[in-house]
């Protein structure tokens, strides 16, 4: 099978490769602004390209060989970084999914499009409106599409590990060490926390068997999450973390916190506060009757797994 992967270098793009690779099929990865993840070997090539232009930004000639070979394409490619200008997610997260899907459609290429668990949620930001958009775009392409949703993406279930701290790992550093005491958020609010290679096997499954699941909607979810009390719990087990106190979000006044702690909240804290309120529970019985498999390690567990590769490899002290 020949599959197209946009995005491929990026933290689910890139296992997402690996896999189909090790499964035999022909993978081209679409990288931007990115060394690529691994060299180039004969199941995995990678070239240029750019998801804001039609045709990916691809050659003619490349576009052309790439509709004859009947590719699956897998859009992977997004902004995922909390804060950015609209204008950013509008022409990468919206318009570059339509460019991707207006390839898929000349082609006839089956999309598997990486959307996120939290495009219904009430306190959406920026990133999640424009993947609720592109969502949009995909159900009203008329290509046959499968839509994953993971929630929050983080290391593996096995070892924690991770190839990029980002995201929420930052929020992290910064409460553990100290440098924000005091954060907006409920101690029985909810944090899914799923590991990226679970979400990885869920995408080539649905890439080998598109058939069983075509215009459907399926969520990679962990199945178990960590409440924001559970955290403090797991935090105050290792004496080097601080941990921090949660006021709920309508008695919070960011104007009463020190100066460096309310910089902090200005530009970290301010933009992950949905997820310290946020009580939902993902339903995904539909990606299990599919998968049929969830992470074994969950919940907890899984957070102190996290933990312990952070400390590990020195992101936290």
């Amino acid at each position: 099978m020949n599959v197209i992967v946009t995005g491929a270098a990026g933290l689910v793009g890139a296992e997402v490769c690996v896999r189909l690779a090790v499964a035999g099929h022909n993978v081209l990865g679409l990288t931007h602004h990115r060394k690529p993840p691994f060299p180039t070997t004969p199941s995995v090539q990678w070239f240029a390209a750019d998801v804001t232009r039609p045709d990916l930004g691809l050659p003619p000639r490349s576009v052309d060989r790439l509709r004859a070979d009947r590719c699956v394409l897998v859009h992977a490619a997004a902004v995922t970084a909390f804060g950015r200008d609209d204008s950013v997610y509008d022409a990468v997260n919206v318009g570059g999914t339509a460019h991707a899907l207006a390839l898929a459609g000349r082609g006839e290429m089956p999309f598997v499009h990486i959307s996120t668990a939290y495009v219904d949620q009430p306190y959406a930001n920026g990133y999640e409106r424009s993947k609720a958009a592109a969502e949009s775009l995909v159900h009203g392409s008329g290509v046959d599409a499968v839509v994953i949703r993971p929630s929050i993406v983080v290391g593996a279930e096995a070892t924690g590990a991770i190839r990029l701290f980002r995201h929420m790992y930052v929020l992290l550093r910064l409460v553990l060490e100290g440098k924000v005491g005091v954060l907006p958020g409920r101690y029985d609010a909810c944090l899914d926390l799923v590991p990226v290679d679970r979400v990885a096997d869920l995408v080539t499954d649905v890439v080998q068997r598109f058939g069983e699941v075509r215009n459907s909607t399926l969520p990679a979810i962990a199945g178990s999450p960590v409440t924001l009390r559970e955290c403090s719990e797991v935090f105050a087990e290792y004496p080097s973390f601080r941990v921090p106190r949660f006021v709920p979000p309508d008695v919070f006044r960011p104007d009463a916190l020190p100066d460096t702690q309310r910089r902090y909240h200005d530009r970290v804290v301010r933009l992950y506060e949905p997820y310290l309120r946020s009580r939902t529970v993902f339903d995904d019985s539909a990606t299990r009757a599919f998968h049929g498999r969830r992470p074994e390690l969950t919940g907890v567990a899984h957070l102190r797994r996290l933990l312990d590769y952070c400390l590990a490899m020195g992101y936290l002290r």
